[in-house]
């Protein structure tokens, strides 16, 4: 899909992938340890054994949102390493990425996806996120939005010309064997991100390093990716906690988590610049407050449900 383009500005490193163009049924298939990693019960992802998923179709961000958009959109730029309009954006509340959202939609012409009220009829405002206000998602508007985190992983794992999605990194297909426990660190990360064996303790410009089979960057490392997703905390048990809010026919359509209101975090994945090897898999999952501001390794990607989408 074509770049940002508002106010007779193109904004560059804006394009989105289609990742479905149809609804999409995922098996899930692996379980705790898959490809040797047994770092705990957050190290599966979402697309475990007996938990179906159907996916409705979407776009998403080819590149992690760029300082340039983000300043574009909401007049300022809270990034700890500000050196190029191309580094991602970083130290950014997850409140405020809700209302970039809105007003980027807005200056798109879009749907507005996020509202402030239960009925989903008063789309939700830089106002709002300022006082920590509560979140509603209408996912069938054709607006920006943040990802689920099963599209997140699904788009993370997938490679168009590949059936075999069991990849350690996004990207690269390489087994976990490869890690140095000792150190942290796995060179074959090298090819597809940014981590804490090659980053230099800093953020990089987006789009520098090989994309995975859908054409995404940096899926693997340099920021953290914050989504949608509300959980209580990061168990084995928040996978499946609330599957019954989207249960039909034995399949889970579109999960979201929880209830925003009896959930104090959300769910952000990828890995970032300053984190060990392990952490950059795709099926490693993290929480974080909801006003992560103070965080210079966390960022997001843009998606869109695609519903009148062209």
């Amino acid at each position: 899909l074509n770049s940002v383009s508002f106010d007779d500005i193109e904004y560059q490193k804006s394009n989105m992938i289609i990742v479905a163009n149809e609804e999409i049924t995922i098996t899930g298939t692996n379980s705790p340890g898959w490809n040797g990693f047994t770092e705990g019960n957050i190290a599966f992802g979402v697309f475990i054994e007996g938990r179906n998923i159907k996916l409705s179709p979407f776009a998403m961000g080819k590149y992690e949102v760029t300082q340039e958009l983000y300043q574009a959109v909401m007049t300022d730029n809270p990034s700890n390493f500000n050196t190029d309009n191309n580094l991602p954006v970083e130290k950014v509340s997850w409140y405020k990425i809700i209302a970039f959202c809105n007003s980027l939609s807005g200056k798109m012409n879009y749907e507005k996806v996020y509202f402030s009220d239960e009925d989903k009829t008063t789309p939700y405002t830089l106002e709002d996120a300022n006082s920590n206000r509560t979140v509603y998602m209408d996912i069938s508007k054709n607006g920006y939005r943040l990802p689920t985190e099963a599209e997140w992983e699904y788009a993370a794992r997938f490679d168009i010309n590949n059936d075999n999605w069991n990849y350690s990194y996004s990207g690269i297909n390489t087994s976990l064997e490869t890690i140095d426990w000792s150190t942290n660190t796995d060179s074959s990360i090298d090819y597809v991100g940014w981590y804490s064996g090659n980053a230099s303790s800093t953020t990089h410009i987006v789009g520098q390093n090989r994309p995975n089979g859908l054409g995404l960057f940096d899926m693997t490392g340099n920021v953290w990716e914050l989504c949608w997703d509300p959980v209580s905390s990061m168990t084995e048990k928040t996978v499946t906690e609330y599957d019954n809010l989207y249960s039909k026919d034995g399949y889970i359509y579109n999960p979201q988590g929880g209830n925003q209101s009896n959930c104090t975090m959300r769910v952000r994945r990828g890995g970032g610049f300053n984190e060990s090897a392990y952490m950059q898999t795709v099926l490693y999952r993290k929480q974080t407050d909801y006003d992560y501001s103070t965080s210079y390794n966390t960022g997001f990607r843009l998606c869109r449900s695609i519903v009148n989408i062209f």
